[in-house]
């Protein structure tokens, strides 16, 4: 490992600049290594042509220098237009895909490339001011002001071109709006390009990095398209090519014909990808406040919900319970309940919500507010079934549904219920595990659906078992479903248990059986006993 540090400090620094089919060209930093190149986007250098085969090439560190190596690619790698399986790099080495008219990468040591060329400049230049600021920009994750960044590129681009008047305009709703507008003195609020908008989008028509404009209206110009970009794994930066991935245009212009330096296009070049990655990096930052916002809003519904079900399950003379539901997100749809409707009765219930994530969650809580109240509304449990029912359909016109067990248990140990499309609740007694399955369809799918009313009688002992698919749906790694006939082994299995032992060894079966992989659906488990005293 110490013999190791001497050879990475002697290597220098490396870089690819890569030009697209369409002319664009854009860096990227060998860093870090092995440096992958390919067409999957999880590459440090993704290249756009199905015909670059997904890990074509990588380049490693070999002593103080760089090497490059075929990946078993279809089309074969090249280096100076000889295909090569491994290849030692020098400077100014033209890498190739065995096609004419696909990307082109030139290994660059040290800062022979653009980067060089800024680094050159004068301490106080535009492009040096440019250069610090996007190097702390970058620092700061694009914490800074996009539009003084901005401003900094089109600065920078007039010191380089010459021109007296610089635009950077964006794409926004299908138009080109000036967000950019200066000369060399500083900003020109409200000024406008010479050009027409027609005659700057044929300018982004053209599929081309650097173009020289000449109109009747102005005597010189140059446009170079603002294209849309995308981060590899490794955080480089990656130019699409224009055409339908542009975003806007940087637009110099002049009174006079325009002439070049040498060396200006690839400047301008790299300004335009600058821009295009400060752009970009807003672009994100505000999806990632986005996300922040919704995950929090997410966070507190979450807790809203998880406050909507029962605090304390009963652990009376006669009643005992335990419950839980486990979201596969941060919300979910399945709901359960167990709340006194007088000292000698209890209502139960168990609703399942069709769908997932913030909807069914929404659903299921107002369903939650109308079972609730039902108890006190003294009403028949066929009347509140299809109270629920219709509500649903006015509320959904159909297009959700919900499964629910709801019954009344009294001390006598009788138990009134209906089983509205649900899973079979599993009651397990002296004589072993019996299902009580569905009698009446889903709520919500039918106006004229009947929910009559089952009834049973429970002896001391005896223990109720309700769930949601979400359980008997859980899968393993292999992909086997958890299924009923599971739960009623492992139910049968720890007969005897007190509530809360059976409910929570249900739930550990399953996580046996699916080694703690992600849920595809919400898993909810209510464990009712019946006991003494009643």
């Amino acid at each position: 490992m110490a013999g190791g540090a001497p050879e990475a400090a002697a290597r220098p620094p490396a870089l690819l600049l890569v030009t697209s089919p369409s002319g664009d060209h854009a860096e990227a930093l060998l860093r870090p290594l092995p440096f992958h190149i390919g067409r999957l986007g999880e590459n440090h250098l993704a290249l756009r042509d199905n015909r670059i085969s997904r890990r074509h090439a990588r380049i490693v560190a070999e002593g103080e220098g760089y090497v490059i190596e075929d990946l078993g690619s279809s089309h074969g790698l090249y280096v100076n237009g000889r295909r090569v399986e491994r290849h030692r790099l020098r400077h100014g080495d033209q890498i190739g895909f065995g096609f004419e008219d696909t990307y082109r990468l030139t290994f660059l040591l040290g800062g022979a490339g653009v980067q060089g060329l800024l680094e050159q400049t004068e301490p106080g230049s535009g492009l040096a001011r440019l250069r610090a600021m996007l190097e702390v920009a970058r620092a700061l994750q694009a914490s800074l002001s996009t539009d003084e960044v901005l401003a900094a590129v089109v600065e920078a681009a007039l010191a380089i071109t010459g021109c007296p008047r610089g635009f950077l305009l964006l794409e926004e709703g299908g138009e080109l709006a000036v967000r950019v507008a200066r000369d060399r003195s500083g900003p020109l609020p409200g000024a406008e390009p010479r050009l027409s908008r027609a005659q700057l989008r044929q300018a982004l028509a053209g599929r081309s990095a650097l173009l020289t404009i000449s109109r009747q209206a102005v005597a010189g110009g140059i446009a170079l398209p603002l294209v849309r970009i995308r981060t590899g794994a490794a955080q480089q930066t990656t130019a699409l090519s224009p055409g339908e991935d542009t975003v806007g245009m940087l637009y110099m212009e002049s009174d006079q014909p325009v002439e070049l330096p040498a060396g200006s296009g690839e400047l301008l070049a790299t300004l335009a990808l600058e821009a295009s990655t400060v752009l970009e990096n807003a672009r994100l930052l505000e999806e990632g406040w986005a996300r922040q916002r919704m995950e929090e809003e997410l966070k507190i519904a979450r807790r809203i919900q998880e406050n909507l079900l029962p605090g304390e399950l009963p652990a009376c003379e006669w009643l005992r319970a335990a419950g839980a539901s486990l979201p596969s997100r941060e919300v979910g749809g399945d709901y359960y309940d167990l709340r006194p409707v007088s000292p000698d009765c209890w209502a139960l219930a168990m609703a399942d919500v069709s769908g997932k994530g913030v909807g069914a969650a929404l659903l299921a809580a107002l369903l939650q507010g109308m079972l609730v109240a039902a108890p006190y509304a003294r009403l028949p449990v066929e009347e509140v079934m299809g109270r629920l029912n219709r509500f649903l359909l006015e509320r959904t016109r159909g297009e959700q549904y919900a499964t629910i067990f709801y019954g009344l248990l009294e001390s006598s140990g009788r138990l009134r219920w209906v089983n509205a499309g649900h899973p079979p609740a599993l009651l397990m007694g002296r004589g072993g595990v019996r299902r009580l399955p569905a009698g009446a369809l889903p709520l919500g799918l039918l106006e004229e659906a009947c929910y009559s009313v089952q009834e049973v009688r429970l002896e001391p002992g005896d223990r109720l078992v309700l769930y949601t698919d979400g359980l008997t749906d859980a899968r393993s790694p292999a992909g086997e479903f958890f299924s009923l006939a599971r739960l009623e082994r492992a139910a049968a299995a720890r007969a005897e248990a007190p509530a809360a032992e059976l409910h929570r060894a249900l739930l550990e079966a399953v996580e046996q059986f699916t080694q703690a992989s992600e849920q595809a659906d919400d898993i909810t488990l209510l464990v009712v006993e019946y006991g003494e005293g009643g």
